[in-house]
């Protein structure tokens, strides 16, 4: 997976006392990919069976796939992927719809895939593909593709992609939460858990869901380095007043994207 930093960007408003209401952030950090790269010119790609069309405005993201012995994959090799996307029930299987063998023992791919591209000699073209996600044994290796020439930017974001604490209510009577959303899956913001690599060398977590009881306020609050106070909150006007003492710091982190769409899904971005 893409190694995954948390930038701040609340410098400028230290210490200045600001308000938020109901939906709207209280804290935002961008969330930058360590390496991004970019094809020159149109491509598409077929790997076990699935077609894909890449882009040269679409940033593939600099991957670091386990060692698994069916990537055989050189030591100077450099593997960039698209983002995740869904495939389709008849695309996810070995079989035909009806078909006997059509279960979860014969499925070929996650519902969640990415296309992944191979630079087998760092010389900033790909000749090979696989795709992350493959499930069944004959779609796992890498397959040979016609030549792709890309260039690689460092920690580029190009998509915006950002971590906000929103300020948040289930119901016009229930109390107000602080909780943490990205919109690092497909673009969309959800309901996140972040957690982050601490100073120890430890993953340490960052609080998903706050309380906050207008009763026990003012209240600091942390979020990895970064610190607000909460001053007060008026339930009437829906509207919390606060205070950024402290910024985030950069830090490589591990994003869990929360989704119901119809069914509880979960989407993983990893730092390593």
């Amino acid at each position: 997976m893409s190694r995954i930093f948390l930038i701040d960007d609340a410098w400028d408003k230290l210490g200045e006392e600001r308000t938020a209401k109901v939906g709207e952030p209280v804290l935002i950090a961008k969330i930058r990919f360590e390496q991004t790269a970019k094809i020159q010119q149109p491509g598409a790609v077929r790997v076990h069976g699935l077609a894909a069309r890449i882009d040269p405005q679409t940033p593939l993201r600099r991957s670091y796939p386990a060692a698994e012995p069916h990537l055989a994959l050189p030591a100077a090799a450099n593997v960039y992927c698209t983002g995740r996307y869904e495939l389709d029930e008849a695309q996810r299987f070995s079989y035909p719809p009806g078909d006997i063998r059509r279960s979860t023992k014969y499925k070929k791919f996650e519902r969640e895939i990415a296309i992944c591209l191979v630079d087998d000699e760092g010389d900033e073209s790909f000749e090979r593909a696989f795709i992350s996600g493959a499930v069944s044994p004959d779609a796992l290796p890498p397959v040979p593709v016609a030549p792709i020439v890309y260039r690689r930017a460092d920690m580029e974001d190009p998509e915006g992609t950002q971590m906000e604490v929103r300020l948040v209510k289930e119901s016009k009577n229930g109390p107000p939460f602080l909780q943490v959303f990205t919109n690092i899956h497909q673009g969309r913001f959800a309901g996140s858990y972040v957690s982050y690599l601490a100073g120890t060398g430890k993953m340490e977590d960052i609080d998903r869901r706050v309380r906050i009881d207008p009763a026990a306020l003012p209240r600091a609050i942390t979020y990895q380095d970064a610190q607000i106070t909460v001053l007060s909150y008026d339930p009437v006007a829906e509207t919390l007043r606060y205070r950024i003492d402290r910024p985030f710091t950069t830090a490589m982190v591990k994003i869990q994207a929360i989704f119901y769409p119809g069914a509880y899904t979960v989407a993983n971005y990893q730092y390593e």
